[in-house]
């Protein structure tokens, strides 16, 4: 994950642990615990665009694109401090935004809806 800049070694007064999560049938996985940051955290809420206006506004479109999303959202340097964690191996911080961060589909919501607005 270093070498493919998706995290880098770092510092935070704020730290998440990185724990071995196994599930019956299922190769176990590492996942970073932000309980603690999620208890903490105001919940924002963004709603969701209509499907239906959605199917609707896709139907009669003359053009039709795709957006490649794979490399996440940026983040920006308080909130790789923030998003902090901690390993045997040493402590890092995400350079995009994390799976399980507690308000991740908000900002997600957000970002499509300022990207796409218009279309």
């Amino acid at each position: 994950m270093l070498d493919l800049k998706i995290i880098e070694v770092g510092e935070s007064d704020y730290m998440s642990p990185m724990i071995l999560v196994e599930a019956p049938g299922r190769d176990p996985r590492l996942c970073i615990d932000y309980r603690r940051l999620s208890k903490i955290t105001r919940t924002m809420y963004y709603p969701l665009p209509n499907l239906e206006d959605r199917v609707e506004t896709v139907a009669a479109a003359t053009y039709i694109t795709v957006l490649d999303i794979s490399k996440g959202i940026s983040l920006t340097p308080r909130a790789q401090r923030i998003a902090a964690f901690v390993t045997s191996f040493g402590s890092y911080r995400p350079l995009r935004l994390p799976f399980g961060f507690k308000n991740a589909s908000y900002f997600f919501s957000k970002l499509m809806a300022e990207v796409l607005k218009g279309c």
